[in-house]
């Protein structure tokens, strides 16, 4: 009886000596696809940083040029009689706006009262 119980105590050895090598096999794999994802995650986020630094910079030129484009606008001899134009007749149309406020507000006011008023407020 005791010769069956060495050999089922090797046989026991045998199997679980097979199960733990490849367990550890299973382990070693692991531990690579471990190692290789976190190479691949560093990667990517060292791709994403890179791209937000683009981006960042690419708004810095987008903005640069935009005030550029600003002054380029803004100092054109062409269009000195247009914006002028424009800005008087913004400016008659507020002015209007606000006397018929001030006249619909205050109704025993005469019109030329608060164009007076207006005109001080400037």
């Amino acid at each position: 009886m005791a010769k069956e119980y060495k050999v089922e105590v090797e046989h026991l050895k045998e199997t679980h000596s097979a199960k733990v090598e490849y367990l550890q096999e299973a382990l070693k794999r692991d531990k690579q696809a471990s190692v290789e994802l976190k190479a691949a995650l560093a990667l990517e986020e060292k791709k994403r940083k890179k791209a937000k630094a683009k981006i960042v910079e690419e708004r810095r030129r987008v903005a640069k040029a935009e005030g550029q484009a600003i002054l380029s606008f803004k100092s054109l001899k062409e269009l000195e009689g247009i914006k002028v134009e424009f800005t008087q007749v913004a400016f008659g149309k507020g002015f209007n706006f606000c006397q018929k406020k001030l006249l619909r507000s205050f109704s025993d006011w005469t019109s030329a009262f608060c164009c007076k008023i207006l005109l001080m407020m400037r």
